[in-house]
């Protein structure tokens, strides 16, 4: 005589896996999970990315999710030139708030194209609006960059290409822009 189960043939599929396995399968997904989304990335900073400002910072600071490795990461600061006809045409800057919408995707999409070579670049100093890093710890989550003290008005590139404690390099950039203060 013939036995008909009513389980279905997932629920067979488990019965067949042992216990022990199932614990390392989902031990395995996890670690695979923690690697595939560990990079560092960029939680905030100041000057806040897209951010209008009036006055020159000191400084920009990096606050990343997950200590990174200094010594083998990059972070630069540029101006980003553009035409005057296009800075023309944006709308009229508002201290504290972020740059509109299509001046911000116009500078972030020039911004890319700068990024990409100036990572790159070496004996750039001459080019760069950041004095360096400030504490070269070697692993931290926060990284800080002085910046020359003459800014002039205009729209500064935050860039950084950062390895992580784990050993992932992760690129990215943001932009500010510092106007002229009104009287």
């Amino acid at each position: 005589m013939t036995s008909v189960t009513s389980a279905s043939p997932k629920a067979a599929c488990l019965k067949r896996v042992r216990p022990g396995s199932r614990v390392a399968a989902l031990l395995a997904a996890a670690c695979f999970w923690a690697v595939a989304f560990g990079h560092a990335q960029l939680l905030t900073s100041e000057p806040a990315a897209d951010t209008v400002l009036d006055v020159a910072p000191a400084q920009v600071t990096l606050h990343f999710s997950e200590a990174v490795q200094t010594r083998f990461s990059v972070f630069k600061v540029y101006r980003l030139d553009t035409p005057d006809s296009e800075d023309a045409q944006s709308p009229a800057p508002v201290v504290g708030e972020p740059m509109g919408g299509t001046e911000r995707l116009r500078i972030n999409a020039l911004a890319g194209v700068l990024t990409e070579g100036a990572l790159k670049a070496r004996g750039d100093d001459d080019e760069r609006a950041d004095t360096g890093l400030l504490d070269p710890s070697d692993l931290t989550t926060d990284v800080t960059l002085g910046l020359r003290p003459d800014l002039a008005a205009g729209y500064y590139v935050v860039m950084w290409r950062a390895l992580a404690a784990d050993t992932h390099s992760t690129p990215g950039f943001f932009v500010f822009r510092l106007v002229a203060p009104t009287p």
